[in-house]
């Protein structure tokens, strides 16, 4: 059988016909910790160099394309880095960043912050701001940070759809879920439960409730059980067109790293889809996830716990 293990506030909500369906970035960064999974989908980028590298735009480009990103570059990147120490505020300390664009005072963390690295005259002038030998040594942390330390550059996936996540299991093993809750339902019938849910995005999709900007006709869906394997790699996932255009494998949306393998996921998803043009359209940007009410949601369900 096919369950949700839900907690007893959501199962309220359910038993009065709104149920969430969320999205990969949803599962990816901010469902509830336990669940929580960044190698949902398509992996995430970092670009991981030291601070004044420079990055051709077509690596960047490059790297965008693999992530689905919507950023492009004509340019070369010249990578500059953040760091911070703490340090008590004072009047030279003011008047030096005053003077330097590269430095600014956070007074809610009483931390000095720099963009980029620190010269050897800036260094001396902010030694000579200095009240105590702790600020001192504030400095001289701050100075080494900026030469030495490594940044890193994320691009994240934008690769994203509509997404439920279920659980098979049998009869014996319906409490191994129970640390996602107390409350477990039964998808009787996943076919229709697909299609209810499709109807029901469609009219967020016409209405402008959700809005896309590619075209779309109809909500296109399917379910399978979660393949757990750590070998996929962006490459798998991501390939090119005749056009030039990233094509997309909808099986990412399956796939989840084999220490996952004990929650025996099946999974759900939905998304824009054109019949007459045979395209996938976009989430909206950053979608996380869609309440749906559902007057005869109860039909489709039946409350085992």
């Amino acid at each position: 059988m096919i369950i949700k293990t839900v907690s007893y506030q959501v199962s309220k909500k359910i038993k009065r016909g709104i149920i969430r369906i969320g999205s990969l970035q949803y599962y990816k960064e901010t469902e509830d910790r336990i669940r929580q999974d960044h190698l949902e989908g398509i992996p995430d980028k970092v670009i991981s160099e030291k601070p004044g590298t420079v990055i051709s735009a077509e690596e960047f480009n490059k790297v965008s394309d693999s992530v689905g990103g919507l950023f492009k570059m004509k340019h070369p990147l010249g990578l500059v880095f953040v760091v911070s120490a703490e340090i008590e505020s004072n009047t030279k300390l003011e008047s030096f960043i005053n003077s330097n664009n590269k430095y600014r005072y956070n007074n809610e963390t009483g931390k000095l912050i720099l963009k980029g690295q620190m010269n050897e005259n800036e260094y001396i002038n902010l030694i000579q701001c200095c009240n105590t030998e702790a600020e001192t040594k504030a400095i001289k942390i701050l100075r080494d940070k900026s030469i030495k330390s490594t940044g890193k550059f994320l691009m994240e996936s934008e690769f994203n759809i509509h997404v439920f996540c279920a659980s098979k299991q049998n009869d014996e093993s319906i409490d191994s879920n129970r640390k996602f809750g107390d409350k477990v339902f039964e998808i009787k019938n996943i076919i229709l439960f697909s299609k209810l849910i499709a109807d029901c995005l469609l009219v967020q999709y016409q209405s402008e409730k959700l809005k896309t900007t590619g075209d779309f006709d109809s909500i296109s869906f399917g379910n399978s059980k979660v393949i757990y394997d750590d070998t996929k790699t962006d490459k798998d996932y991501v390939s090119k067109s005749k056009d030039g255009l990233n094509v997309y494998d909808l099986n990412a949306a399956f796939i989840k790293p084999s220490k996952y393998f004990p929650q025996k996921e099946h999974r759900f998803i939905w998304f824009p889809y054109s019949k007459k043009n045979n395209t996938v359209a976009s989430l909206p940007f950053a979608h996380k996830y869609i309440d749906l009410y559902i007057k005869d949601l109860d039909r489709y369900i039946e409350w085992i716990k």
